[in-house]
């Protein structure tokens, strides 16, 4: 399940599939290209993903901001190429 505070959008074109998403502004945070729409589809939960979901076992991790999530997605997704 995608998470509400975020929308994406899916299209086809000659080399796949293209994907991004959007922070509740209306910015593109993520954005890449699959090959099928499945891959694309993964990809824009892995880019949500990587900002609800902290990667840290610190114990004292703390839960990214609301407000910092555009940011946080733009700064640590790096897409890989089309696979």
């Amino acid at each position: 399940m995608i998470s509400a505070d975020f929308a994406y959008s899916l299209a086809q074109d000659e080399l796949g599939w293209r994907w991004r998403v959007y922070d509740e502004a209306g910015e593109i945070v993520a954005a890449g290209r699959r090959k099928t729409q499945d891959a694309a589809e993964l990809a824009v939960r892995q880019a949500i993903n990587t900002v609800l979901c902290s990667t840290s076992a610190a114990p004292s991790a703390q839960p990214v901001a609301r407000e910092e999530w555009g940011e946080a997605l733009a700064a640590r997704w790096n897409p890989a190429p089309l696979a």
